[in-house]
């Protein structure tokens, strides 16, 4: 993984009496440039999570000529399944003079380059409430991904 050393830095405002986050966002390279030339790749450290995550930022074309519009911002999770396939839709309305969307920025929130592969444990540890029993569900989604050969035994 190679690292074009930019790290933007951003002081987060936050309500009364709660301290102020540093936000550190660092570009990694290499990015979706060549597939979707709108998106930038981000991994960011969290101090709460303790953990790093990717943000895909994908703005609007013509987004640094519009320097006084301002765009919405939708926010996705689990981009490491989802931004593939909606990055194109995102994209595609921009052009479509038919289209009544407005255009918009789309952050995709995922797993960092290097835990995206244990996206079913992290996912656990992200959603399930500390000291709730893991669904049935889950294991069942992991022994039919292990029988389709998608993953190892161990690795489940």
């Amino acid at each position: 993984m190679e690292n074009n050393k930019t790290i933007f830095k951003e002081e987060a405002t936050t309500q009364k009496n709660v301290p102020s986050l540093e936000v550190n966002l660092e570009e990694i390279i290499p990015s979706f440039q060549t597939v979707f030339p709108q998106t930038r790749y981000f991994e960011i450290d969290s101090k709460i999570a303790g953990n790093r995550f990717s943000a895909w930022v994908t703005v609007p074309a013509g987004y640094d000529q519009q320097k006084s519009e301002s765009f919405p911002i939708v926010y996705q999770i689990d981009a490491n399944l989802y931004f593939p396939s909606t990055a194109p839709f995102h994209l595609a309305t921009h052009g479509d003079i038919m289209s009544t969307l407005r255009p918009f920025i789309l952050v995709s929130i995922g797993y960092s380059q290097e835990e995206s592969h244990r996206w079913d444990w992290l996912r656990v540890r992200d959603l399930v409430p500390s000291g709730d029993v893991v669904p049935e569900i889950f294991y069942q989604t992991l022994d039919g991904t292990v029988q389709a050969g998608l993953m190892s035994q161990e690795e489940s």
